[in-house]
């Protein structure tokens, strides 16, 4: 919770109406925000078990995730934005009775709605990017040492892309039909205020900081996984568009999304040579199918913008100081290009 004495009590609300109140523990973790809510968890002792952890310092809401787990003992656990609600009585014991239902399950992914400022609704399913509607195994977690990155931004895709590819025979995911959870407009959200300052700002840096701690999170556990490798270059390309977008809509914004592109190619592009595929692969196409199968599905982000350069030309623009490059130019047939206007 940040600054939710406005939201606090409707979130608490949602909760204190589970079907399963008496098995679920609430732990309201307090961003350093200062703010008193002892007069609203007092209102709702009667009903749940409920309590609040707080520290001095703002730190962001990936630290305020991490320290709650850490913090709690509850076998499961699911995570509840004090702007947001469960959607209806039922929707934590759908996701428990999931759980239980297999013991092979460590994650169950259900739906939930994004409310829009004009009241229409986007609906979610299947969604890895968001903690929102999930319910997570601890022990799961405990096992491969999954925690969530430091900040403030696409902090929650760190931690559901580390998950994602751990998935095994023994170890699996349920996903429900159901709508589980509301997430709600909120004009003061990080993610809604400054005109969305975020998307083209914050959430690019933290989009870039949680990848590289992710590949590299992955890469320690499944150092030759090629969907692992795959989803390098999907992130490669997520990143290039990221650019196009940027330099669309906040031109001002890329000397620092050039920067941090740069980065990206040090610690993961070159550090990991995604690119170099062995013979195979390269034959059955899998570094072009994954680079066009993330543009394909991107394309809708892309309306009214003309790309001012190939895919390539960003591998060459970000990694022009690099000795790698010459090896990706030579391999796939890149011609150096020159980038004028933010290098």
């Amino acid at each position: 919770a940040y600054n939710a004495r406005d939201t606090l009590d409707r979130a608490l609300s949602s909760v204190a109406m589970q079907t399963i109140i008496d098995k679920i523990k609430v732990t309201i973790v307090s961003d350093g925000d200062n703010v008193y809510y002892g007069d609203i968890v007092a209102r709702f002792r009667g009903i749940m078990d409920v309590r609040v952890l707080d520290y001095v310092e703002n730190r962001g809401v990936g630290y305020a995730r991490q320290y709650g787990i850490d913090k709690t003992e509850c076998k499961y656990i699911a995570f509840l934005d004090a702007d947001d609600t469960f959607a209806g009585a039922y929707a934590l014991e759908m996701l428990l009775t999931k759980m239980e239902s297999d013991s092979k399950f460590v994650l169950v992914v259900g739906n939930f709605f994004e409310k829009r400022k004009d009241m229409s609704f986007v609906k979610h399913e299947n969604d890895f990017v968001w903690v929102h509607g999930k319910l997570y195994n601890r022990e799961f977690l405990n096992k491969y040492g999954v925690r969530f990155l430091y900040n403030s931004a696409n902090e929650d895709a760190g931690f559901n892309r580390k998950i994602q590819y751990l998935e095994n025979d023994d170890e699996r995911f349920a996903f429900l039909p159901n709508l589980v959870y509301y997430w709600h407009w909120t004009d003061t959200a990080i993610t809604k205020a400054n005109e969305f300052d975020y998307t083209y700002n914050q959430s690019f840096v933290g989009f870039v900081d949680n990848m590289i701690d992710t590949i590299h999170f992955l890469k320690r556990l499944k150092p030759n996984d090629i969907y692992v490798d795959g989803f390098m270059i999907e992130v490669a390309t997520l990143i290039y568009l990221y650019n196009l977008r940027i330099e669309h809509h906040r031109p001002d914004l890329m000397e620092q999304t050039v920067k941090k592109s740069k980065e990206f190619y040090k610690e993961i592009i070159e550090k990991y040579e995604i690119f170099n595929v062995d013979k195979e692969l390269e034959e059955q196409g899998f570094v072009e199918e994954y680079i066009t199968k993330t543009i394909e599905e991107q394309t809708p982000t892309l309306r009214c913008i003309v790309p001012y350069m190939t895919f390539w030309d960003f591998i060459y623009l970000i990694g022009d100081d690099s000795n790698y490059i010459e090896k990706v130019c030579r391999r796939w047939g890149v011609k150096p290009f020159v980038f004028l206007t933010y290098n």
